[in-house]
């Protein structure tokens, strides 16, 4: 019975190998681990530093790996009046696929985001000024900010990412045609 049972964990363990039906489900991990620091922010495809420069100081991400498929996220902005701290979760878009079509997929970057609500405010309830950006605002509260958005991640240009669709909270910007934010690893 023990040899069973060995064997059968053995025909779903994955080895590293392409998946097939023995080696369970497709994953691509987290590719984008690392630290990254807010370089480019971008309403659709035109410039939009001036507007979030005007209420943001920095923005910077820390990102880990989290189970065979997903990313830990520490996110971090920071002002002149409020420094906030949120906790998301990316996992990568996989299709279902035939075993034939796993060996010919590439992954593309697609994938969602997890806003898991805001860790810290510093001071405690703080909020950002803003000046040129017409957001609705309201004071940091810890728990805060919990949604999921969809977001394709190119990671073409080395030591940087290029997020569409990341921060796109309605209720944090007013950029209609989306935000597009490069990020340089640090």
């Amino acid at each position: 019975m023990s040899l069973i049972i060995l064997m059968l964990g053995c025909t779903n363990s994955g080895l590293g190998l392409n998946p097939t039906a023995d080696t369970g489900p497709l994953t691509v991990g987290c590719p984008w681990e690392g630290e990254y620091e807010l370089a480019v922010v971008e309403c659709g495809a035109f410039p939009y530093a001036d507007e979030w420069d005007s209420t943001y100081d920095s923005a910077e991400m820390v990102i880990t790996a989290e189970g065979e498929n997903g990313c830990a996220v520490e996110f971090t902005w920071k002002s002149a009046t409020c420094e906030e701290s949120e906790a998301w979760k990316i996992t990568p878009t996989i299709p279902e696929l035939t075993e034939d079509e796993e060996d010919e997929w590439s992954y593309d970057g697609k994938a969602t985001v997890s806003y898991e609500g805001i860790t810290e405010c510093d001071p405690a309830g703080c909020e950002f000024e803003q000046t040129e950006m017409s957001f609705t605002s309201s004071p940091c509260e810890e728990g805060d900010r919990v949604i999921s958005q969809e977001i394709e991640i190119d990671e073409s240009i080395e030591d940087q990412i290029k997020v569409e669709g990341l921060l796109n909270d309605p209720g944090r910007h007013d950029c209609a045609l989306g935000l597009v934010t490069t990020w340089r690893k640090k």
